[in-house]
């Protein structure tokens, strides 16, 4: 058996953790591994808080944990961190919309919303008839950026005839303007408008 010397074994455990290390560097891009996220510093341990704010562009930061809002993977761009790899799943936001946007006399009326990545996800059951208008604000992180206000999507009923238009506001909001006397039904998808995402996301998380 052959004995090291305090030195050698100091340097055995150096090169032990430059490869265990939570930083490291391939094909040229420097990669930060660990929990939190790196857009909001007070989410990162000590030793991340550093390496993010020292981070170049191109840095891509992988959280273990999501960051607590399923955000698992951010790259380091010249206006911040932007998130790449994020899926909030579904989440029912029909307690935060306006209650005239639905058929009231449905007790299964609802509104989905998810967002992946920078595309947001809208689902509606039982979107109500007649005419006139809603108007529907919508959380920051699942508002839509449309480049036209007479942009929109057509909602069928449930017999697939077209029942109103969702038109996208200009806001990030979304107006329902209705055609028919029958409920609609449907599921479309939009662009983000912010980039920037929540502590947490708005809704009730569906299983």
């Amino acid at each position: 058996m052959k004995l090291i010397t305090e030195n050698q074994l100091s340097e055995l455990v150096n090169r032990i953790k430059s490869v265990l290390d939570w930083q490291a560097t391939a094909n040229g891009v420097t990669n930060i591994m660990g929990a939190g996220r790196p857009d909001m510093p007070s989410t990162l341990s000590a030793e991340h808080q550093t390496a993010v704010a020292n981070a170049l562009i191109g840095t891509v930061f992988v959280s273990t944990d999501g960051g607590g809002i399923k955000a698992w993977q951010w790259v380091k761009r010249s206006n911040g961190w932007i998130c790449t790899d994020v899926d909030s799943g579904w989440h029912n936001i029909t307690s935060l919309v306006p209650a005239d946007l639905f058929d009231t006399t449905q007790s299964s009326r609802y509104m989905h919303v998810r967002r992946i990545n920078n595309v947001v996800y809208y689902r509606f059951r039982f979107l109500r008839g007649g005419t006139g208008r809603v108007l529907v604000d919508l959380p920051p992180e699942y508002q839509q950026d449309s480049p036209s206000a007479a942009a929109g999507v057509l909602i069928p009923n449930d017999a697939g005839d077209p029942a109103g238009k969702m038109q996208f506001g200009t806001t990030g909001g979304l107006e329902w303007k209705p055609r028919a006397t029958t409920p609609a039904f449907g599921v479309f998808s939009s662009t983000a408008k912010n980039l920037t995402l929540p502590a947490t996301w708005s809704g009730i998380a569906l299983k």
